[in-house]
């Protein structure tokens, strides 16, 4: 999978780690000692809904130093093709624009920070805002000027972590970039550093196909991961419910929404980390990759104590055609399936994820357990007995509303 979909050397992807790792931004969590340190995320510009945004989020009483930049044109000298010749930064508080910057010298007082501080981009057309920002969430948005269109490097550094190691009373919690992802040199890459002493909990994750919930198109609809420590690969990650963190995974309150996203869930030690986002088989469109240093785990139950009055979606296969079952469970115990016909159903919640469920309606008879996330999400696993046929092994994914 390395070399069939990353399409970078081994050599090249240790240039790229450097690149994200050490030119850049940091998202710190303070309190304790600093847990992520450079991160940034390298990936594909285009325009409409295919401009790059980065998510983040200072958390705490204490305003903190942040510098944005994106890198275009610098990065030719690593390797990378199809760059962004010409970049243009926007950060936003909300619906406010309260940074922006076309050529990073344009403002001499930033410009001369950046240099003395090693964080000056290497390209005159390339960009960087350099704020003190309060407590809250921030989104940096990266078009290509006059709507051109290529690859940067997008990073968040956060100043006060540099100086001061991060002890403080606030952190920067988080990095998620969305942004298209690609082949080539147009798959998304995620770098970061785990600083202090002592390991930390990491998750990453890949959102994809729930980002149309947000009206967006073109996304994609079945993520990968893959996580490099150097050249070496520790953890992957195709479909999340697969992993067998999934209930770690699940009460960290990041979950991804969607069966086919990915996530990783590591216990990771000091160090450089590279997380590489692709599409299975090749396929391309709308990502959003996230980093997040986790502390704590919420205890959450996922499935829902009844199914009194819910509707929703089976997508569910036999192996053979996929059938999609309109349910609707009315009451207690009656359920209506495809044509509307009343039937029956009955439903038992074993664990905080797992639910056992049976329906006979319509001449339909689903049995099996379904294995919730969120409330309304659930994977199937069971059998189909359909219409006048004999009764199949059958998975699939109940969706709720």
């Amino acid at each position: 999978m390395q070399s069939s979909l990353f399409l970078i050397s081994s050599r090249r992807r240790a240039v790229l780690s450097v690149l994200c790792l050490g030119l850049l931004g940091t998202s710190v969590f303070a309190q304790e000692e600093p847990a992520l340190i450079n991160v940034a995320t390298r990936g594909a510009v285009g325009t409409g809904e295919n401009v790059l945004i980065a998510g983040f989020i200072i958390q705490g009483t204490t305003p903190r130093r942040v510098a944005v930049r994106v890198l275009g044109p610098s990065l030719t000298q690593f390797g990378v093709n199809g760059v962004l010749a010409n970049p243009t930064l926007e950060l936003n508080s909300g619906n406010t624009v309260i940074g922006q910057n076309d050529d990073w010298q344009s403002d001499a007082a930033t410009a001369q920070t950046l240099r003395n501080i090693n964080l000056a981009p290497g390209a005159a057309a390339e960009s960087a805002v350099l704020m003190t920002l309060n407590p809250g969430p921030y989104t940096a948005v990266v078009r290509g000027k006059n709507d051109t269109t290529g690859v940067v490097l997008l990073t968040v550094d956060d100043l006060d972590a540099r100086d001061n190691n991060g002890l403080n009373s606030s952190r920067t919690i988080n990095l998620s970039t969305r942004g298209r992802v690609g082949t080539g040199d147009s798959v998304m890459i995620m770098g970061f550093i785990i600083g202090g002493s002592a390991p930390r909990d990491i998750l990453v994750t890949a959102i994809a196909g729930s980002l149309a919930e947000y009206g967006l198109n073109d996304v994609l609809t079945d993520s990968k991961i893959e996580i490099f420590s150097g050249n070496t690969k520790i953890a992957e990650s195709d479909d999340w419910i697969d992993s067998p963190d999934f209930e770690t995974i699940a009460k960290t309150g990041a979950s991804p929404r969607d069966p086919l996203e990915a996530a990783v869930w590591l216990h990771l030690a000091p160090g450089n980390y590279t997380a590489v986002v692709t599409g299975a088989n090749g396929e391309q469109g709308i990502a959003l990759p996230e980093v997040d240093d986790v502390r704590q785990l919420k205890d959450i139950t996922f499935a829902p104590a009844n199914l009194i009055d819910r509707t929703g979606t089976l997508a569910i296969s036999t192996g053979s055609t996929p059938d999609s079952l309109n349910l609707a469970f009315i009451g207690s115990g009656s359920a209506t399936v495809n044509t509307g016909t009343a039937g029956t159903y009955t439903y038992t919640p074993t664990s905080g994820f797992l639910s056992n469920v049976s329906v006979t309606a319509s001449g339909y008879t689903v049995t099996g357990t379904l294995q919730f996330y969120r409330d309304k999400v659930a994977v199937f696993s069971g059998s189909l007995t359909k219409p006048g046929a004999t009764k199949q092994d059958a998975g699939g994914v109940l969706v709720l509303k």
